[in-house]
């Protein structure tokens, strides 16, 4: 069983029982999680077992836990499991995707060229500074498939990553200080605000606004080496508020686009959020060293197909 903090909170101790005994059944027929067409779907199946079968509560922004710890017995734990593996087995058979994609393993904020490879049109959707932390949401997932063992793993992973605040991330924001990147007066103004409401843990909070922004420009920064002339972005991100500070992300990834020499830079609101009545998402875009005017292409539920593609 995996070594997670207070790991009764997510399962119970018969269930745990149950979920280790399938686990270790994957082990006996495919081996450890790895790179495998056959196992990997298997492995996906187990990782769905394992929360459908957990507290764990997904009704608002950030994953909670139900009151009750709700016990399974390895019967039913391995009918639900067979069940998942059908659908997927279905879906996988019966799905063609066009195309193909490659991953490749590179740090966000100096995003590597592979191969020499320039890029016309990036489309993501980055972390928001918001604390959500992916890490925290990923644990059992990670654990389970011994791609994580300890917590300290698991903070030194999100140390890395953008926006990234669990466990030690968290303690190293308060010594953090930039490398002397120049980046816009207007986070500068915000992350003076948020210090300035004098909040218990304001100086926490104003650090991690500055470092999520520091590194979001060392990545728009460091990215303009791998794209195209003329190439497109597109960000999907959502804005903040910090003890009733507002922190426009649009606006401020504007502003690093704009000092980067970025061009035809704007954003647009994609959808209201399921949160506060004042936070929403955002498609920030830009396009690079070109002087034709760009703007996204949404394509809405409510055309035909034929609507759709005329517009493409």
């Amino acid at each position: 069983m995996p070594n997670i903090h207070n790991i009764t909170r997510w399962w119970s101790e018969h269930t745990l029982k149950g979920l280790a005994a399938l686990r270790q059944a994957l082990v006996n027929q495919f081996g450890e999680p790895k790179e495998d067409e056959v196992s990997a779907l298997a492995w996906i199946a187990f990782c769905r077992v394992i929360i459908e079968t957990s507290s764990a509560a997904f009704n608002h922004v950030s994953m909670s836990f139900h009151d009750e710890v709700t016990r399974y017995e390895i019967e039913q734990i391995e009918y639900l499991y067979l069940k998942i593996v059908d659908a997927i087995a279905q879906s996988a058979s019966e799905d063609i995707i066009a195309g193909r994609a490659t991953v490749y393993f590179a740090d966000g904020r100096e995003p590597a060229s592979i191969n020499g490879v320039k890029y016309s049109h990036i489309v993501t959707s980055p972390p928001y500074p918001n604390r959500i932390s992916y890490i925290r949401e990923l644990r059992p997932y990670m654990y389970w498939t011994k791609f994580l063992n300890t917590a300290r793993e698991a903070g030194e992973l999100d140390w890395k990553a953008i926006g990234g605040t669990w466990g030690i991330a968290t303690s190293r924001l308060c010594d953090w200080e930039s490398n002397g990147v120049e980046l816009p007066d207007s986070l500068k103004r915000v992350v003076s605000q948020i210090f300035e409401t004098e909040e218990k843990n304001a100086l926490l909070m104003a650090n991690y606004v500055w470092k999520y922004f520091h590194d979001m420009h060392l990545h728009l920064q460091n990215l303009r080496n791998n794209l195209k002339k003329g190439a497109v972005l597109s960000y999907i991100v959502g804005n903040s508020s910090f003890y009733g500070v507002p922190v426009h992300t649009e606006k401020l990834l504007e502003d690093s686009l704009k000092s980067l020499g970025f061009t035809n830079i704007g954003s647009k609101v994609i959808r209201k959020r399921n949160s506060k009545k004042e936070l929403f998402e955002y498609c920030v875009y830009a396009s690079y060293q070109e002087s034709r005017k760009y703007e996204p292409l949404f394509l809405s539920a409510n055309q035909t197909k034929g609507e759709q593609l005329a517009l493409l």
